[in-house]
């Protein structure tokens, strides 16, 4: 009776570790951006328990973008990460690109090309999340200028008769 009863009681421990409870959330799972900008793929977790270690893998289709080992994290009363140290490996084609904030796992995404459109992946502790990354490009009556910032003013006149065209007036300015 008592190695049954030590059974039971060993199975329940190992089913209570197995369902820890860590959690990912995406915050916007499509989001838009113009070639040249910055874009955060923002996303947050929570741990049920101060880890010694853990991993975190941010991908595009088949490509690794970055890989987090963490060490040793602290949590606070509701599961975030507080603090953690850990190795962040950037790979070569996003070198220089990419700012990766292991607190709560957001992608910076900078000088953002057409190519860089497609899913981006997020796991997590057996947790996969997913947010689509769709980027446009800057008009072509702005000049194609990446980067910048473009103020357009259209003045419209127009007469008493509703016979006469409109005229417009458009000024382009940059700040």
């Amino acid at each position: 009776m008592e190695r049954a009863t030590l059974f039971i009681l060993t199975m329940h421990v190992l089913i209570f570790d197995f369902s820890s409870g860590e959690e990912m959330k995406v915050h916007r799972r499509s989001v838009n951006v113009s070639v040249g900008q910055p874009i955060l793929l923002q996303t947050s977790y929570t741990l049920s328990n101060h880890f010694l270690s853990y991993v975190i893998e941010w991908t595009m289709g088949n490509k690794t973008i970055i890989d987090y080992y963490a060490d040793n994290s602290s949590i606070d009363r509701q599961g975030f990460p507080t603090w953690s140290t850990g190795e962040t490996t950037i790979y070569p084609n996003y070198n220089g690109r990419v700012e990766f904030y292991p607190l709560n796992a957001s992608l910076l995404l900078k000088n953002i090309q057409l190519e860089d459109a497609g899913t981006y992946t997020i796991c997590f502790s057996n947790v996969r999340k997913e947010i689509q990354l769709w980027v446009k490009e800057i008009p072509s009556y702005l000049g194609g200028q990446v980067g910048r910032r473009w103020n357009i003013t259209i003045l419209a006149l127009r007469t008493v008769l509703c016979f006469v065209p409109i005229a417009s007036l458009a000024f382009i300015t940059r700040y």
